[in-house]
């Protein structure tokens, strides 16, 4: 990537010099994305195209789970370090990242108030304090944008739940959105001096907030002095006229249906006054010098660089930000002390790094919470029992199970004839492209051939599961065992996509097995499928934990939940542990009160058994660094830091 730059306040600003050589229509281009992630580039001016990319707790880059990236962990987890100097380091982390996968702006932090904890995104936010979300959130901002990487700071205003979520309005007097919710936005803008800012899917008192003049127009920029750059959410632009004059610099994702080309329709038209066109491109203009594009396209290779330093800062976050909710007298585990450790529980083997939606990351490595107890614990006896399963359905097939990912065929048009037009790799059962999967291919007609090697490590009856938009099916070791030819409307996708299809098939431990997806898009603007697999259920699997738990010295039972039930495009039912996870720990306890329960969840939950146990940790989800750190923290080697940012029941 090319230097940042950012214009001094005595020299003419570079953008109106370069916005006075633009045509009407190139102004127009500008304010709409070229593609999912891209704005378009001037050619002619020699001006590169800006990149975005999802954050907030680490940078996906352009091609969603092409590449692994360093996962940190979840915004409350950042909120409960209370830590302004790390958040800091956290930034200036995330912008090394950035730069890593060619990503000129982040799509982060996200400082909305989470006004109910069971909003699906809960977990992305600091905290429901928005006095400590506006110091966190200029720390984190300052960090990322002193090296030239811009943050667009979200959702504005007052998104905080899932439900209905592009038509639901947020209904708030003066007094709650000035004091709470605006708070943490106007910190960004009149401190960190964000470079963007993403108006939110929601309505404001009625109106959208994307097209939402007192708030974009009146606050943001008359107000605060926002000189940045204002970007709908994905999907989240409904107008033209009513979006442009209210603020709304950039629609994305592109291609455009309301802003770019139909923007200049619309000024042509006389519906749009070509000068705001013009404020609006330099405005954008801006943003591009800010991120040193004005000095040519520079890099966009993306890169899995997994940097010594940057992961100590994801351990550091995970130290910071665990809570210590309780103990009385079990921590920390000392090995002199010790002859066996049972170690259970759903989250237990492999701690969840994070939520579902926009914020996920595929990681660079994992480690098993088993391996680094182990290594902390010298000469004593880990042993494990997953004691009950928490999967939403049938779960994503487990990346470690495969020996490469999944190899793609790309095939332009709906059949599998001929060369394809691209060979591409995804590490995990999962492809997605938001718009046309690559140059001159239709998200709308296109086709994919996938193949991986599955070993299942556990011997018996998996559930096998697909679900896409379009039309799939999925073969293994060449016999159909999914047939979604004519899939019946479902969830996935972001709604685009069909119910899970699942089958069920005996398998056996440490054989591999030829997968194939045979997938054709349909006639929607995302495209893509999910190869699914349930492991083994053991009948006996709690009676098992428990007796493990007997036998042992000391217990830690590692619950929570995982990004099927805290995700975006849906909030929670209640603030209860799923599954049998309650039962579980009340029977471990019963057997072992040598028990400390470790919370491995993006937001509140209940603690019914809170009475029954030695010790609680609150461990968030924690990131790719997780498993290491907590086990530090178990033995002593690490002090959890962490304090709550949200009230817990």
């Amino acid at each position: 990537m090319s230097a940042p730059r950012c214009p001094s306040a005595t020299e003419p600003a570079r953008e109106a010099l370069v916005a006075a050589r633009l045509t009407p229509d190139e102004q127009a281009s500008l304010t709409a994305g070229r593609d999912v992630w891209h704005l378009p580039a001037i050619d002619r001016l020699g001006i590169g195209a800006l990149k975005m990319s999802d954050g907030p707790s680490g940078i996906r880059g352009e091609r969603i789970g092409r590449r692994r990236s360093l996962a940190f962990a979840c915004g409350t987890a950042a909120g409960a370090t209370w830590d302004v100097d790390l958040l800091g380091r956290y930034g200036t982390a995330l912008a090394a990242e950035a730069r890593s996968k060619g990503v000129h702006l982040v799509l982060g932090p996200t400082v909305g108030i989470p006004r109910t904890p069971l909003g699906g995104r809960t977990f992305e936010s600091f905290a429901e304090d928005p006095h400590l979300s506006a110091r966190l959130a200029v720390a984190y901002i300052r960090g990322v944008q002193d090296q030239g990487v811009g943050c667009c700071v979200k959702h504005f205003a007052c998104n905080d739940q899932e439900h209905e979520r592009m038509t639901i309005s947020a209904e708030v007097d003066a007094r709650a959105l000035r004091e709470i919710h605006l708070v943490p936005f106007e910190a960004a803008v009149r401190e960190a001096g964000t470079w963007a800012v993403m108006a939110a899917y929601n309505k404001l008192n009625g109106t959208h907030c994307s097209e939402h003049p007192e708030l974009l127009d009146r606050i943001l920029r008359d107000e605060w002095g926002f000189d940045g750059v204002v970007v709908s959410d994905w999907f989240g632009t409904h107008s033209t006229v009513a979006a442009t004059t209210a603020g709304l610099d950039v629609e994305m994702p592109g291609p455009a249906r309301y802003l770019g080309a139909e923007l200049a329709a619309a000024a042509a038209r006389g519906e749009i006054d070509p000068a705001l066109v013009d404020t609006h491109a330099r405005r954008i203009l801006r943003l591009v010098d800010r991120c040193g594009l004005f000095d040519g396209p520079g890099t966009t290779e993306e890169e899995e660089d997994d940097d010594p330093g940057r992961r100590m800062v994801a351990r550091e976050l995970v130290v910071g930000s665990t809570v210590l909710l309780q103990n009385r007298g079990l921590l920390p585990l000392a090995p002199e002390n010790l002859r066996q450790v049972a170690v259970i529980g759903p989250n237990a083997r492999w701690i969840r790094t994070g939520g579902g939606g926009s914020s996920a990351v595929t990681p660079l490595a994992e480690s098993s919470l088993l391996d680094e107890l182990r290594g902390q614990l010298p000469g004593v006896d880990v042993v494990y029992e997953e004691g009950c399963r928490i999967d939403r359905g049938v779960p994503p097939l487990d990346p470690r199970l495969l020996s490469d990912g999944f190899e793609l065929e790309c095939f332009s048009g709906g059949g599998f004839d001929g060369e394809p037009v691209a060979i591409e790799h995804i590490t995990t059962g999962e492809y997605l492209t938001i718009g046309d999967p690559m140059p001159g291919v239709d998200v709308r007609n296109f086709s994919v051939r996938a193949r991986a090697s599955f070993t299942p490590d556990i011997p018996g009856s998996w559930r096998i599961a697909l679900a896409n938009t379009g039309t799939a099916r999925l073969l293994v070791d060449g016999a159909l065992v999914v047939d979604n030819a004519e899939p019946s409307r479902g969830a996935t996708f972001f709604g685009y996509g069909s119910a899970i299809e699942e089958s069920e098939m005996v398998l056996d431990a440490g054989r591999a097995y030829d997968l194939i997806v045979e997938f054709r898009a349909g006639h929607t603007p995302v495209s893509g499928f999910q190869v699914r697999a349930a492991r083994p259920v053991q009948a006996d699997s709690l009676a098992r934990a428990v007796e493990a738990a007997r036998g042992a010295d000391a217990v830690v039972l590692v619950v929570g939940s995982n990004g099927q039930w805290e995700t975006e495009g849906t909030d929670r039912a209640d603030l209860r542990l799923v599954g049998e996870q309650d039962e579980l720990i009340r029977r471990v306890a019963l057997a072992n009160p040598q028990t400390v329960v470790v919370i491995n969840a993006g937001a509140p939950l209940e603690m019914p058994w809170v009475d029954d146990v030695a010790a609680i940790l609150m461990l968030w989800f924690p990131g790719e660094e997780g498993a290491a750190a907590l086990a530090r923290m178990l033995t002593g080697a690490a002090e959890p830091a962490g304090r709550l940012p949200i009230t817990f029941p």
